[in-house]
């Protein structure tokens, strides 16, 4: 199977049509029998290359959204979310709003019939599947459309292609859920908002005391308060605390972490940067780099309270990039 979504062998161009165009050929042109035989073998060579070719892509999913499913809090969402799609594809149905690839004219709006707007959406999303090549396929919407379920029956494979049904019925579900190789499921409640108070701090009682004597003086100097773990924009935690590190870092916290011998493997990602400030203790230039960070982080404008929103969208972001991860090879 090719790396990238295809759509099913046109009749027209499989081997037994060639054969039967080739002999029809000769009916109209006789003196072309004496050549039948090499020029069966030069075409169906041909086509077999041609079958045979791997082209290149470097689109991870096509997204296609139906924009007339969403609310105005998922418009927000999946905006945020969909913004830093990097070499995917966005399609809509209807007016999105974000600057999008392809924007296909919702079925409200248009005055074609049933039928013919199904049509052209069949067309629509074949084009771009064949000319763009996507590797995978991800529908957001209420309701797959007669077209959508057409161009994905021709698809030569279902493994890659995914639903997030938003607000669709059980039973709708259940009835087109066997169309699609993976239904992602999706929750719109919304979460609390969460602030992130800069003027408050957070020391971890267990931080080695030399340490937490230099920064609680630092505070001092700077007009900042102590206060909780659940307060506090900015929190101090020693090497033992690993699971409340892992939650401050998810609730956006920044959060310098004290380790004592080996940073834990679990924090060597680049996903907690730039809230995450780890040093290795007594490591005098470790700790001014990262105060340093930490007051320029303060005096700048990069650094906001973070909202629901944005704790949904990063969700969402890993929901969406590990969707199909269980089926790669």
């Amino acid at each position: 199977m090719k790396p990238y979504l295809r759509i099913k062998e046109n009749p027209g161009e499989s081997i037994s049509f060639l054969i039967g165009n080739t002999f029809r050929e000769v009916l109209f042109k006789p003196w072309k029998v004496v050549l039948l035989p090499l020029t069966l073998y030069k075409r169906i060579r041909l086509q077999r290359e041609k079958q045979r070719t791997v082209l290149e892509t470097n689109i991870e999913v096509l997204y296609l959204v139906d924009a007339e499913s969403l609310m105005a809090k998922d418009f927000t969402m999946f905006e945020q979310t969909l913004s830093r799609k990097g070499n995917d594809l966005i399609a809509t149905i209807g007016d999105f709003g974000l600057s999008v690839d392809y924007q296909i004219p919702s079925r409200k709006s248009n005055t074609d019939s049933k039928n013919q707007w199904n049509s052209d959406l069949e067309k629509t999303l074949e084009s771009i599947i064949a000319s763009r090549r996507p590797k995978k396929f991800i529908f957001i919407g209420k309701y797959p459309y007669a077209g959508l379920l057409s161009v994905i029956r021709r698809l030569e494979s279902q493994k890659y292609v995914a639903w997030l049904p938003v607000r669709a019925q059980p039973k709708a579900i259940k009835e087109r859920a066997f169309r699609f190789g993976s239904i992602i499921e999706w929750d719109s409640a919304v979460e609390p908002a969460i602030e992130l108070d800069l003027n408050k701090i957070y020391i971890d009682p267990k931080s080695p005391l030399e340490f937490a004597n230099n920064i609680s003086q630092w505070a001092k100097e700077h007009g900042l308060i102590h206060s909780n773990p659940h307060d506090a924009g900015l929190q101090f935690y020693s090497e033992s605390e690993i699971g409340r590190v892992k939650s401050a870092l998810e609730r956006g916290n920044l959060v310098v972490y004290i380790y004592e011998s080996q940073l834990n493997a679990e924090f060597s990602s680049k996903k907690y940067a730039p809230t995450f400030f780890p040093i290795f203790n007594d490591n005098q230039d470790e700790t001014e780099y990262s105060i340093k960070r930490i007051l320029a982080l303060y005096s700048s404008n990069e650094l906001h309270p973070r909202t629901s929103v944005q704790n949904t969208c990063e969700k969402w972001n890993d929901t969406l990039k590990n969707t199909f991860n269980q089926r790669d090879p």
